[in-house]
């Protein structure tokens, strides 16, 4: 059953254990190039990202995942709220806001059209997604749990480059079988 629990962009915030690396522009002097818009960037999710991106609430996701629900007072289970979170923000930030922005716009004008003439939107359903990892939310954790290690070049995290190989492992597990 799907949750139908529902979420403005802008409540779809970070979780509170959050503290993944975010990249900051900077001048090699050390001056934050950073714009207001950059201080959003990750943190806020946006009206019209769910058109998009498959999106799953964390309600929702954690079952695909653990195949039960979940004990809110396990820090395991805290620590994969929190990841599934920031990949669900990973996914919807991942487009330019003028992008979701005209995507959304071009839906409502769809949705305005249709009920001009009085045609059920013929839009197919968004979920519920089946109680599995279809959508490989288990690579994204993991590969934001790698993150969080020390890196080479950096004592607090791993940077993408050296991280982003993770996400190939599975599929070549597959070949193996």
């Amino acid at each position: 059953m799907a949750c139908r629990k529902a979420w403005h962009g802008e409540c779809y915030t970070p979780h509170a254990m959050d503290n993944f690396f975010h990249h900051v522009a900077v001048h090699e002097d050390g001056f934050d190039w950073s714009t207001p818009a950059d201080l959003l960037c990750y943190k806020e999710a946006r009206a019209g990202d769910h058109l998009l991106t498959a999106f799953q609430c964390d309600i929702c996701s954690f079952p695909n995942l653990q195949q039960r629900d979940p004990l809110p007072d396990l820090p395991r289970d805290n620590l994969l709220f929190c990841c599934i979170r920031r990949s669900n923000l990973d996914a919807l930030l991942g487009r330019e806001p003028s992008t979701v922005r005209a995507k959304l716009r071009g839906v409502k004008h769809l949705l305005r059209m249709w009920t001009k003439v009085d045609i059920p939107p013929p839009l197919p359903p968004i979920g519920p997604f089946p109680v599995q990892d279809s959508l490989g939310l288990g690579v994204a954790v993991a590969m934001l749990l790698k993150t969080l290690e020390a890196g080479k070049y950096h004592k607090g995290h791993q940077q993408f480059e050296t991280v982003r190989n993770l996400g190939h492992l599975p599929r070549m597990l597959t070949w193996l079988q």
